[in-house]
């Protein structure tokens, strides 16, 4: 009984980010395709699967932990996070992966389930020049707090409305 009420709050706590997302969108007349999927993926081959979307347009949200605080770092979920050149170009010797922990208490979303939007949380956005690439997709599709929800918008519209810092932080 415990662990359903326990999975039920985690849900519930993060409807609340996707609400927010939902609405950011809508205040700033951003068109949006809102894809509906399962939720038991465990790798971005599986969700980008899921969502029936390319995965190079996969945004990977992560939270790290610097010096000085925490960040939000995306990339594209086709990618790794290479956290050398990562570290020189935030010039810290401390980097980490926030634990879920943390995560849950600076976004209220469950691992998987974050946004590329740090702004929601009060971080910086750091953002891989990768995913930004419009070679072959203008648009890029992410989880908007919930594992069974995703969003998918354009590259300049994202652009836009985070303005993050553009890096070169994967391989």
């Amino acid at each position: 009984m415990e662990e359903k009420e326990s999975m039920e709050q985690e849900e519930q706590e993060s409807e609340e980010v996707f609400d927010k997302l939902k609405k950011l969108f809508d205040d700033n007349n951003i068109k949006y395709n809102l894809l509906i999927h399962g939720g038991n993926a465990k790798t971005s081959e599986e969700v980008a699967k899921l969502r029936g979307t390319p995965l190079e347009t996969g945004a990977k949200a992560m939270i790290i932990k610097i010096d000085d605080g925490f960040i939000e770092v995306v990339i594209p979920a086709d990618k790794k996070f290479a956290s050398r050149p990562a570290k020189k170009f935030l010039k810290t010797d401390c980097l980490r992966f926030g634990t879920k922990e943390e995560l849950k208490n600076i976004t209220n979303c469950i691992q998987g389930s974050v946004p590329p939007f740090g702004s929601l949380f009060g971080l910086k956005t750091y953002i891989d020049e990768k995913l930004m690439d419009k070679t072959n997709y203008d648009f890029i599709s992410f989880n908007g707090g919930l594992r069974t929800k995703s969003f998918q918008i354009k590259k300049d519209d994202y652009l836009k409305l985070e303005n993050p810092i553009l890096c070169n932080i994967c391989k």
